[in-house]
């Protein structure tokens, strides 16, 4: 008999397991503040990593706050900053994993273009208006001057 027992116990989900956990030893009012937290979750100033592992941490207490993947990747997009919560959410991507691929792409890219445009080019002026002339100062888009 017991052995039986024992084996539906192994047959039990992990979220089913901590949802009997997190029922049994959170108080109501903690439980509240914490689904609060994860649907009002918002990236900020906070990198994508970060942000993913402050959604993670809540979500992993708070596991039927989600009612399926879809709703997951609803919550976690919709606490992105507006520039990569466009370009993942255009992806219409099905995962929460894949989501925070993609949201980790996004960043990355947006990084390396943002240091590329603070790369100052020889030859360039800092207000990007015209090259600086370094011919005496002549632009080198007139035609010279033939004699008559």
């Amino acid at each position: 008999m017991r052995r039986d027992r024992g084996l539906v116990a192994l047959q039990m989900k992990l979220d089913e397991f901590c949802g009997m956990l997190y029922g049994a030893y959170f108080p109501n009012s903690v439980k509240q503040k914490l689904e609060e937290d994860l649907k009002k979750l918002q990236q900020g100033e906070r990198s994508v990593q970060e942000y993913t592992r402050e959604f993670t941490r809540l979500l992993n207490c708070v596991p039927f706050v989600a009612r399926d993947e879809a709703h997951r990747v609803y919550l976690y997009e919709g606490g992105l900053r507006l520039e990569i919560f466009r370009l993942v959410q255009a992806q219409r991507l099905r995962t929460l994993d894949a989501s925070i691929e993609q949201a980790l792409w996004v960043e990355r890219g947006d990084v390396s273009i943002r240091e590329r445009a603070h790369v100052q080019v020889p030859g360039q002026s800092q207000d990007r208006k015209r090259p600086v002339p370094d011919d005496g100062g002549q632009s080198s888009s007139r035609r010279p001057l033939r004699p008559p």
